[in-house]
């Protein structure tokens, strides 16, 4: 169990890495979280005056939505602030 967390972090850490060189000079802070993941992002963003959420889906339908679920649908549902979402 804790080497699947540590590949997961080194992951989501490599991935972060990746969105700050794309982002070059931009100002912008990253995060990561455990737990749900819409209900951590909609946490987050209500906890640290968030204005803005951007997410990205694979814009999944029918069986498939029904038997994954939607972290993005969950966000733009739950969120207080604006949602900006793109499709994969």
């Amino acid at each position: 169990m804790r080497d699947t967390y540590l590949l997961l972090q080194n992951e989501a850490n490599q991935v972060l890495d990746r969105v700050r060189t794309l982002g070059g000079d931009l100002k912008m802070e990253t995060k990561i979280l455990e737990g749900r993941p819409a209900t951590e992002i909609v946490d987050f963003a209500e906890n640290n005056g968030i204005d803005l959420i951007v997410i990205g889906t694979q814009g999944k339908t029918g069986i498939k939505r029904l038997l994954l679920g939607s972290v993005a649908e969950t966000v733009i549902r739950s969120a207080t602030s604006m949602v900006l979402v793109v499709k994969k």
